[in-house]
Protein backbone atom coordinates (compact mmCIF):
# COMPACT_ATOMS: atom_id res chain seq x y z
CA UNK A 1 0.00 0.00 0.00
CA UNK A 2 1.50 3.26 -0.59
CA UNK A 3 0.72 5.36 2.17
CA UNK A 4 4.06 7.99 1.82
CA UNK A 5 4.01 11.16 -0.30
CA UNK A 6 7.34 12.91 -1.31
CA UNK A 7 7.98 15.61 -4.12
CA UNK A 8 11.39 16.12 -5.64
CA UNK A 9 12.86 18.70 -8.01
CA UNK A 10 14.34 17.96 -11.27
CA UNK A 11 15.56 19.78 -14.75
CA UNK A 12 14.18 20.35 -17.97
CA UNK A 13 16.11 17.09 -19.11
CA UNK A 14 14.88 14.86 -16.19
CA UNK A 15 11.11 15.77 -17.16
CA UNK A 16 11.28 15.25 -20.55
CA UNK A 17 13.00 11.50 -19.96
CA UNK A 18 10.64 10.97 -17.41
CA UNK A 19 7.51 12.01 -19.94
CA UNK A 20 9.09 9.73 -22.61
CA UNK A 21 9.13 6.80 -20.20
CA UNK A 22 5.97 7.46 -18.95
CA UNK A 23 4.57 7.81 -22.74
CA UNK A 24 6.39 4.49 -24.02
CA UNK A 25 5.69 2.28 -20.63
CA UNK A 26 2.14 3.52 -20.86
CA UNK A 27 2.07 4.08 -16.69
CA UNK A 28 2.62 7.21 -14.83
CA UNK A 29 5.23 9.32 -13.95
CA UNK A 30 4.69 8.17 -10.28
CA UNK A 31 5.31 4.20 -11.51
CA UNK A 32 8.57 5.18 -13.40
CA UNK A 33 9.96 6.65 -10.39
CA UNK A 34 8.94 3.68 -7.93
CA UNK A 35 10.23 1.21 -10.60
CA UNK A 36 13.09 2.74 -10.90
CA UNK A 37 13.79 2.76 -7.02
CA UNK A 38 12.38 -1.08 -7.32
CA UNK A 39 15.70 -1.99 -9.49
CA UNK A 40 18.48 -0.47 -6.86
CA UNK A 41 19.41 -3.15 -5.27
CA UNK A 42 19.98 -2.38 -1.76
CA UNK A 43 19.18 -5.58 -0.25
CA UNK A 44 22.08 -7.56 -1.94
CA UNK A 45 24.39 -4.26 -0.78
CA UNK A 46 23.15 -4.29 2.59
CA UNK A 47 23.73 -8.03 3.05
CA UNK A 48 27.09 -8.16 1.12
CA UNK A 49 28.06 -5.34 3.62
CA UNK A 50 26.76 -7.36 6.57
CA UNK A 51 28.80 -10.47 5.50
CA UNK A 52 31.52 -8.65 5.39
CA UNK A 53 31.34 -7.54 8.50
CA UNK A 54 30.66 -11.04 10.33
CA UNK A 55 34.60 -11.77 8.34
CA UNK A 56 36.37 -8.99 9.87
CA UNK A 57 34.50 -10.11 13.06
CA UNK A 58 35.46 -13.41 12.81
CA UNK A 59 39.21 -12.64 11.91
CA UNK A 60 39.41 -10.53 14.59
CA UNK A 61 39.04 -12.48 17.17
CA UNK A 62 41.43 -15.33 15.61
CA UNK A 63 43.99 -11.96 15.56
CA UNK A 64 46.59 -12.23 18.63
CA UNK A 65 47.63 -8.84 19.64
CA UNK A 66 49.27 -9.50 22.76
CA UNK A 67 53.46 -8.57 22.50
CA UNK A 68 52.97 -5.72 19.87
CA UNK A 69 54.96 -2.84 20.58
CA UNK A 70 52.47 -0.20 18.93
CA UNK A 71 54.93 2.64 19.42
CA UNK A 72 57.72 0.90 17.73
CA UNK A 73 55.41 -0.02 14.71
CA UNK A 74 54.41 3.73 14.62
CA UNK A 75 58.00 4.97 14.69
CA UNK A 76 58.84 2.67 11.79
CA UNK A 77 55.97 3.56 9.58
CA UNK A 78 57.24 7.25 10.06
CA UNK A 79 60.34 6.96 8.14
CA UNK A 80 58.58 5.91 4.90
Amino acid sequence: MLNIRTNLLIDDQMQATLDYLSKVKGVTKAEVIRELIRSVDKPVEVNTKLIALNNINRLRKQVNTKGINYRQLIEDGRKY
